[in-house]
């Protein structure tokens, strides 16, 4: 969370804070879900796959070919996190969960 806050772009699996903020291609960028009957080697070698394609293909043109882009999707990613992630909004949320609200 803190590196979207500063600016940069979360790329990560689809797992922890990212399902609950990430906007693949928006706001950062998302190695799709697998099925979970997968074995943990079959999962790795997909999810390296994956890894592979998105960098090559989206991120790694993204930053050098289209830099306004990237600024937009950094732009994005900061003002996202803080909305979602902000303590007051947590420190809200928790109040009024608690006392019923």
């Amino acid at each position: 969370m803190s590196a979207s806050m500063n600016g940069s772009i979360h790329f990560s699996i689809d797992d922890g804070w990212n399902p609950e903020f990430a906007k693949d291609g928006k706001n950062a960028f998302t190695i799709p879900p697998l099925d979970y009957k997968l074995s943990s080697a079959e999962q790795d070698v997909i999810d390296n796959k994956n890894m592979m394609d998105i960098l090559e293909n989206i991120i790694i043109p993204t930053y050098y070919d289209r830099p306004k882009e990237w600024v937009t999707i950094m732009k994005s990613a900061m003002s996202d996190v803080e909305v979602e992630f902000d303590s007051g909004r947590m420190a809200t949320e928790y109040y009024e969960r608690m006392f019923n609200l």
